[in-house]
C-alpha cells in the first residue's frame, strides 16, 4: 500500500477546482444563461411572427365568400335572363 505523504495530498490537490476556478465557471455558466434565453426569446418570436404569416396566407386562399357570393348574385341574374332555375 502507497504511503500517504504530504507530496501525495499536494499532488492530488492540484487536480482539484480551486475556488476561483468554479467562479469562472459560474459567471460563463451565466453569461451562456443569458444567451440562451435570448437566443430562445428571439427564435420564438420569429416562429410565432412566420406561424402568423402562414396563417394570413391560408385564410386568404380558403376564404371565398366574398367571391362565391358575387358568383351567386351572377348566376341569379343569369337565371332571370334565361328564365331558367338552377
Amino acid at each position: 500500500m502507497a504511503d500517504l505523504t504530504k507530496e501525495y495530498f499536494d499532488k492530488q490537490l492540484k487536480n482539484l477546482a480551486t475556488k476561483q476556478d468554479i467562479n469562472h465557471l459560474d459567471k460563463k455558466i451565466d453569461n451562456l444563461k443569458v444567451y440562451l434565453e435570448s437566443h430562445i426569446e428571439n427564435k420564438i418570436g420569429e416562429l410565432a411572427i412566420a406561424v402568423n404569416v402562414g396563417f394570413e396566407d391560408v385564410i386568404k386562399k380558403l376564404d371565398v365568400r366574398e367571391r362565391v357570393e358575387k358568383l351567386e348574385q351572377k348566376m341569379g341574374k343569369m337565371e332571370k335572363a334565361l328564365n331558367l332555375r338552377l
